[in-house]
């Protein structure tokens, strides 16, 4: 099934899964997995961590799905799923990562070969992308980590936001565009932060 499919699919059943009736909900879960999956599969990969693949990430959209669709009262059905999907591997990379940490060797280093120096360095330009996008509205955020992080192409993005592309690349244009403004306004003057 494409996406024009699966939404149609998921509009159809949607007022009986929020009235409750759960074989429409499991039957929505049904239509969704397959396209959740692929998706989640190419965005983090079949072993994001031996514990948690995209598999496993699409399952736990499909159950956010199953709990969260009574509330659901939006037009387009899909996007909210992407959206769903996108919170679900940002919580499983973030679960990766800590438990990578918790399993790392304190005897064996990836970066043996840095200097101080250099760690630093790449700490504080890590910060200071932290900082600049905070200072981003939040549509803005999402766009610029779905394009970047996550790696989504402008049409993939436009599905899920429920926009067309090229109204996509302009907001992406745009957020970047803040942020470089931002950085020539704090070089000339240092106090702008």
């Amino acid at each position: 099934m494409n996406e024009i499919e699966v939404e149609s699919s998921l509009q159809r059943l949607a007022p009986r899964a929020r009235s409750g009736d759960e074989h429409a909900i499991r039957e929505m879960v049904r239509i969704a997995y397959p396209l959740v999956r692929e998706y989640c599969e190419r965005r983090i990969g079949t072993s994001l961590h031996p514990h948690s693949t995209g598999d496993d990430v699409a399952h736990d959209v499909c159950l956010a799905l199953m709990t969260s669709i009574g509330g659901c009262q939006r037009r387009f059905l899909l996007p909210f799923v992407y959206g769903v999907a996108i919170h679900k591997m940002g919580d499983a990379k973030r679960r990766a990562r800590r438990h990578s940490r918790s399993d790392h060797d304190p005897a064996v280093t990836d970066r043996d070969a840095d200097d101080p120096e250099s760690a630093a360095l790449r700490t504080e330009s890590h910060d200071e992308v932290r900082r600049q996008l905070a200072a981003l509205p939040e549509r803005d955020r999402q766009i610029l980590h779905m394009r970047f992080v996550l790696e989504m192409s402008a049409e993939r993005m436009a599905t899920v936001l429920g926009t067309t592309p090229g109204a996509v690349r302009v907001a992406q244009h745009r957020a970047l565009r803040n942020i470089e403004n931002r950085a020539n306004l704090e070089k000339r003057s240092p106090d702008v932060r």
